[in-house]
């Protein structure tokens, strides 16, 4: 790739993020999630490594044959031990979609909130590379920008700047 070529792809960067957030918004959905979490941390359970990988859970391929069970248990209560109750199963067994939901909702959340910081943190580094690359070309004829380069040149010593792991090719268009 020629160095014009290069040069050129600098000035035309594609941001990858296209619709920035309003800053009031961000603080806004993040206000929203910590009020969620005040909501379902009194239900919060802290489970052991134990009792994580230890016990048996109704993972997939699991949740007919439960329902199966509390479906017979309930329909024949006569037949269980005299201090089980089929509805105890049925409570848990109707709180357990909305907790998929609510988990699936956070996991969706997050998603969305690591990619657009990576993201913005993608676009500012390539700002900052395109900067530093003019800034550097015109501080050749400017003294003052010069000295003020020096300190970027300090920090760039001083931190090991790694040309193999700045800021990735632009995406193509």
């Amino acid at each position: 790739i020629s160095l014009q070529y290069q040069q050129l792809k600098l000035y035309t960067m594609k941001k990858r993020v296209q619709k920035l957030p309003e800053v009031e918004k961000l603080e806004k959905s993040t206000d929203l999630i910590k009020d969620a979490i005040k909501e379902i941390s009194p239900y919060k359970v802290e489970l052991s490594a134990e009792e994580k990988s230890g016990n048996r859970s109704m993972a997939e391929g699991r949740e007919g044959y439960v329902r199966l069970v509390s479906s017979i248990a309930n329909q024949h209560p006569e037949s269980l031990g005299r201090s089980d109750n089929p509805k105890d199963l049925q409570v848990l067994l109707d709180l357990l979609q909305p907790a998929r939901a609510n988990r699936i909702a956070n996991l969706k959340s997050l998603e969305i909130a690591e990619e657009l910081e990576l993201a913005l943190s993608l676009d500012i580094m390539t700002y900052v590379d395109r900067y530093v690359k003019t800034l550097q070309v015109s501080r050749e004829h400017d003294g003052t920008l010069d000295l003020a380069m020096r300190e970027v040149d300090e920090w760039n010593k001083r931190f090991g700047r790694d040309q193999k792991h700045d800021t990735p090719e632009e995406p193509e268009s």
